[in-house]
């Protein structure tokens, strides 16, 4: 067992791999079998990284990892690894919330007044092709606790929208152009025609007809930096760079804070076989969020769109040494959404969305 605020620890390459890291790791190792455990409180781990060891933590977000290797033979080792860091807070039934999804803090679980999404071009340096939103093609979903449901279209609920260039049948956002969509559930037409208060929502849906080369972006009242302002997350982004609208789509996603960051993975190592060396490594990426309520003391946890509810990420790595030279190749593939960062609470709940010193840690640190 080891316990170090200046830990040098490796998971895999990428999943977790820290030059410092602040907390405790239990190993294990045999002829055959090796084991590593992994585990911190990163938001008050109680190293030369906390700042307020004195002040009652009712928030936290917890690390735990761990990795299973196993001996094939002399040349061979396969493994199985994963991570996951998430947020809990004492005032829950669940004292240590779910594993794996997480839970909201408590300065997370408010109301939300208004939710806004925003759309870029995902390549504006060229100026043209980028996101193409059609207002008539989309919805929004609302979910009560009861579970009855609204249609934005079927209460005439629209957003405000700003911005964007108006085209043949769409609204354009080209170069450094945006669209933004402004759901207000504090607006009159929310409130005297939603068959409930906006207290009791449980779950909010998108569904935005949107082609070409997108970027979509989303934020709410409750997502803000420690000077109030709403801080913006990607919610997913176009592949390639199409600019004739052939990949028109209806782009579903939830809105909700983040809670869990969550990766699970497997490799192979080969050593000195027939003098070549090779490391292969696959990993799924989840990212949970949840839709505040503070009426529910549980929320649904939910992670990606409609089409990516897990980011997938491999690299494969070949060599061999024939004195005096040597030969190396590499393969890889990441799917953008596929991330190693997780949001940080502080002590009373709050989260700086865009702070990478306070509000974020990064399980891979090149």
């Amino acid at each position: 067992m080891t316990v170090s605020s200046q830990l040098r620890t490796v998971l895999s390459p990428m999943i977790f791999s820290k030059p410092r890291f602040d907390g405790v790791q239990f190993d294990l190792s045999t002829d055959r079998y090796d084991a590593t455990l992994v585990y911190s409180r990163i938001s008050s781990p109680g190293g030369a990284t906390t700042a307020d060891l004195e002040v009652p933590r009712t928030n936290n977000t917890t690390l735990l990892g761990g990795r299973f290797g196993m001996a094939l033979g002399d040349a061979v080792q396969v493994a199985l690894h994963t991570i996951n860091s998430h947020h809990s807070n004492t005032l829950s039934d669940k004292l240590a919330g779910n594993p794996f999804a997480g839970d909201l803090t408590v300065a997370q679980n408010k109301t939300v007044n208004y939710i806004q999404i925003v759309l870029r071009d995902d390549s504006p340096e060229d100026g043209v092709g980028g996101a193409a939103f059609f207002p008539a093609g989309s919805d929004v979903l609302i979910t009560y606790r009861d579970g009855q449901k609204d249609a934005g279209k079927d209460i005439r609920f629209e957003p405000v929208i700003e911005g964007g260039f108006v085209k043949q049948g769409f609204l354009a956002a080209d170069g450094s152009e945006e669209i933004r969509l402004l759901y207000d559930f504090n607006s009159a037409a929310f409130i005297d025609r939603a068959r409930q208060k906006k207290e009791e929502i449980e779950k909010v849906e998108f569904r935005l007809s949107i082609g070409n080369d997108y970027q979509v972006w989303m934020t709410s009242d409750q997502q803000i930096n420690r000077d109030g302002q709403p801080i913006l997350l990607m919610v997913k982004q176009a592949e390639g760079n199409v600019k004739d609208i052939t990949n028109l789509k209806t782009l579903s996603f939830e809105y909700g804070l983040p809670t869990a960051t969550h990766i699970f993975g497997g490799t192979i190592e080969v050593r000195d076989m027939k003098g070549f060396d090779l490391y292969g490594e696959y990993d799924l990426n989840w990212n949970y969020r949840k839709y505040p309520n503070p009426t529910k003391s549980s929320h649904t946890a939910y992670s990606g769109t409609s089409d990516l509810r897990q980011a997938p990420a491999w690299m494969l790595n070949v060599s061999r040494k024939f004195a005096p030279f040597f030969a190396f190749g590499e393969a890889y593939s990441m799917d953008p959404a596929y991330n190693t960062r997780t949001f940080v609470t502080q002590g009373a709940g709050g989260i700086e969305y865009d702070s990478e010193r306070r509000g974020m840690v990064e399980l891979v640190e090149d």
